[in-house]
């Protein structure tokens, strides 16, 4: 759990602790290994959380409207410990890769991506 929370540094918000976080998530966690594209951007030290809780300290709705929201793992964690979340209202996306303007949209048109609908 220590590289987790270490790459999960790198989506912003306040630090959780290895403790803080082992203590609230334990054996009860979804997360996911992502291969990072191979290009300049890709990096399997980065990850995210992602949940469905708009008032979560440190989180940011992916779209708006969406009501999917990413960041926040150290109030992920207090809600945990707390009980008044589940570790699996939440999900841990470990490797990503981050676009730059109209990036994405040029992989898509070029067809490296398609594009699909997500919601709560």
């Amino acid at each position: 759990s220590r590289a987790l929370v270490e790459a999960l540094e790198s989506d912003g918000g306040a630090k959780v602790t290895t403790d803080a976080f082992d203590g609230a998530f334990g054996k009860t966690i979804a997360a996911y290994v992502g291969k990072p594209a191979a290009r300049e951007g890709g990096s399997a030290n980065k990850a995210m959380v992602v949940h469905g809780l708009e008032e979560l300290e440190g989180a940011r709705e992916l779209a708006p409207n969406l009501g999917i929201y990413r960041g926040g793992a150290a109030a992920a964690a207090e809600r945990v410990r707390a009980g008044t979340a589940e570790p699996l209202d939440f999900r841990f996306f470990i490797g990503r890769y981050e676009w730059g303007p109209g990036e994405l949209a040029k992989d898509v048109r070029d067809g490296v991506y398609r594009p699909a609908a997500c919601s709560r």
